[in-house]
């Protein structure tokens, strides 16, 4: 049985946070996006401390990745309304 300290505690919720965040930006897509989305947002973290990725890392790659996402999405809702308008 793994024991929970108090840095895997914080690890958790900043990737429950995370989860959520995901959630909130992909709910567009459909509850299975979304749900796929939270579910890799949480298992992702224990995948890396599996390789020895500590925390500090993680939130970044996470970070990356969200920006990443947040981008694109921005991009293509401009593009979208462009197409509209013209």
């Amino acid at each position: 049985m793994v024991s929970l300290g108090l840095s895997q505690v914080q690890f958790l919720v900043a990737h429950v946070a995370i989860a959520g965040l995901v959630y909130v930006s992909v709910r567009d897509y459909g509850w299975n996006m979304a749900l796929l989305a939270a579910l890799a947002a949480i298992v992702l973290p224990f995948a890396l401390a599996f390789f020895g990725v500590g925390l500090v890392n993680t939130l970044v790659i996470e970070l990356v990745v969200l920006s990443a996402y947040f981008i694109r999405s921005q991009y293509q809702d401009g593009r979208a309304a462009h197409s509209l308008n013209h």
